[in-house]
């Protein structure tokens, strides 16, 4: 994995703690650090969904996500043409249960129980064969 540096943009977001349905830097769920990053990077405001608990967050995100798209400006990309702020998520069984930003081709921002927001690389163990879909919004790249 490339070191990140002060420059990137992905920097800023590194060790926020894991918090259910937190918003902020003190503590992020997925979709928290998601639309934290959203917000301050690139003026983009997404639903925050707050106070819902973490497995109805998790099906509001994924109705959102799976909505019309005059509604909800997502569109699907191929994994292999990932790029930076687009939207990785990962399915866990039958659902859809945890989202991350790619970093830079190879590589996703996320944090998740137990871990603070770090990046790891979602072609490896234990990410590779979990990424469901990739995202992007209308509005990035």
């Amino acid at each position: 994995m490339k070191p990140v540096t002060d420059r990137h943009w992905s920097a800023a977001w590194l060790g926020i703690p894991y918090l259910e349905a937190g918003l902020t830097r003190a503590g992020a769920s997925c979709w928290g650090l998601v639309r934290l990053v959203y917000d301050h990077e690139l003026g983009i405001t997404l639903p925050s969904y707050a106070g819902a608990p973490c497995e109805a967050e998790r099906a509001e995100i994924a109705g959102a996500l799976a909505g019309d798209a005059a509604a909800w400006p997502w569109r699907e990309v191929p994994v292999d043409r990932a790029e930076p702020f687009d939207l990785m998520l990962f399915r866990y069984g039958l659902t859809e249960s945890h989202v991350g930003l790619v970093a830079w081709p190879g590589h996703h921002l996320h944090v998740m129980t137990g871990i603070t927001s770090r990046i790891e690389a979602y072609r490896r163990a234990p990410w590779d064969g979990l990424v469901s879909r990739v995202l992007r919004h209308v509005n990035v790249g």
